[in-house]
């Protein structure tokens, strides 16, 4: 088996998984409050991390929170904790589950 003694995704830049999404917009209501839910972000087509046939992530616009969850979209999570310089608050959260 191989093992690691750190948590990879957070060390180094990988696609956030759903857990990781819920996580960060946790982050950004604990500092931001409830104006948090409100931060709408330009996602382009070209930043899309990885594409399918049927592809989730919305591109072409702009998505807030709650269109980010339904259609879990890692670009809008990652440049919301990077815009937002939420590692601080992902970190405490992270260590408290």
């Amino acid at each position: 088996y191989l093992t690691t003694d750190r948590d990879l995704a957070l060390t180094y830049p990988t696609a956030p998984g759903s857990t990781a999404k819920i996580l960060t917009a946790t982050a950004a209501l604990n500092k931001l409050g409830i104006e948090g839910a409100a931060i709408s972000l330009p996602i382009g087509c070209g930043e899309i991390i990885r594409r399918g046939k049927v592809e989730s992530e919305p591109c072409g616009g702009r998505v807030d929170m709650r269109q980010a969850i339904v259609r879990s979209s890692n670009v809008y999570f990652i440049r919301l904790a990077n815009d937002q310089a939420l590692a601080n608050e992902m970190a405490s959260l992270y260590l408290a589950t």
